[in-house]
């Protein structure tokens, strides 16, 4: 198989290793169609050259346009999800297509462009914590485990890892 943006370098030539880097745009190849990279994608996954294929931000709809030619389904959607952005919708979704979602920014996203801060600021969220003798935080990443979901945390404040209860 040529990778779609590689002409002359195969996976089965073994020559992938030298395969070039290219940034963003600086190309003069145009750029592959979703239905290409994801047949490159499974084709890798078919090789064992990866475990399985995921996505990240996919709509419902791209979700549904790739299902409808995909051989190997994704395995994970990667998404921002939290308390204050549910989205049940895609949620529902994956679920009844074999999907997993790892939720992003479970505690919002305070320091983004966009700033989510509903989460550690809600009030039913606060109250719940304190109901309960536990952290906003705590609150908000039970609700993530308690939907099925895998939870990406990342942060620079040690902090919130000790307020979350875990060791570092």
């Amino acid at each position: 198989m040529t990778l779609p943006r590689f002409p002359g370098v195969t996976l089965s030539s073994g020559n992938v290793k030298n395969m070039p880097v290219l940034g963003l745009g600086t190309s003069a190849a145009p750029s592959p169609t979703a239905e290409a990279v994801k047949k490159a994608m499974e084709e890798c996954q078919t090789l064992g050259l990866t475990k399985s294929i995921g996505v990240s931000n996919f709509s419902c709809k791209k979700l549904a346009d790739i299902l409808a030619f995909a051989k190997i389904p994704p395995a994970i959607n990667q998404v921002e999800m939290n308390p204050a952005w549910q989205q049940e919708k895609l949620m529902k979704f994956c679920r009844a297509n074999g999907i997993m979602i790892a939720a992003y920014s479970p505690l919002g996203a305070a320091g983004a462009i966009w700033r989510t801060k509903g989460v550690l600021e809600s009030e039913v969220l606060i109250e719940s914590a304190k109901s309960k003798g536990k952290t906003v935080a705590q609150v908000a990443l039970r609700w993530a485990y308690d939907q099925g979901i895998v939870i990406v945390c990342k942060s620079f404040n040690k902090g919130l890892y000790i307020e979350g209860g875990f060791k570092l």
